[in-house]
């Protein structure tokens, strides 16, 4: 699976703690997933490998904020482990619940190991529009938004010596 030099549309928000909903929503199990990234040398933006689940991705982002340009393919596990030795800064490790809000779905991680205790929620959107008009769920209403944050960026996270708070 691949997707062409297209655009990523997506809020981060800060959550001060996990919320006590992550077992079951709606009767049903919230699917999680085992993410690991670690991030490759780049001189500009970001380049990094994925390992999401079972499937292995290397993505190149660039831009700032709101609005960024994306590339991702699928690769596999063969390139993935010759690459990954190749990163700068540390693992980037977090379970990663899927959560259905309306038409959307809501991307919370669950960060471990140095970065422990750090809560992030994502959404990705199909217009700007979307995105500046999108309200947090009830569950969600502490959280800060670090969209423009550039310390919240997991390229970041992979440098940090602890996690950070807005």
């Amino acid at each position: 699976m691949s997707n062409p030099i297209g655009y990523e549309i997506e809020r981060k928000f800060w959550l001060p703690t996990m919320p006590p909903l992550v077992v079951y929503v709606d009767h049903n199990q919230v699917p999680c997933l085992f993410i690991e990234q670690a991030y490759l040398p780049a001189e500009e933006g970001e380049t990094r490998v994925r390992r999401s689940g079972r499937k292995y991705f290397l993505t190149v982002k660039k831009g700032e904020g709101l609005v960024r340009q994306e590339t991702e393919v699928e690769l596999p596990r063969v390139i993935y482990d010759s690459l990954r030795p190749l990163a700068v800064g540390r693992t980037v490790n977090k379970n990663r619940y899927f959560f259905k809000f309306g038409q959307l779905v809501l991307e919370l991680d669950e960060y471990t190991g140095y970065l422990a205790g750090l809560v992030v929620l994502e959404c990705e959107f199909k217009t700007e529009e979307e995105a500046h008009n999108f309200t947090l769920p009830d569950w969600a209403k502490l959280a800060v938004d670090v969209t423009s944050d550039k310390r919240f960026k997991n390229k970041s996270l992979s440098l940090a010596l602890a996690p950070p708070r807005p």
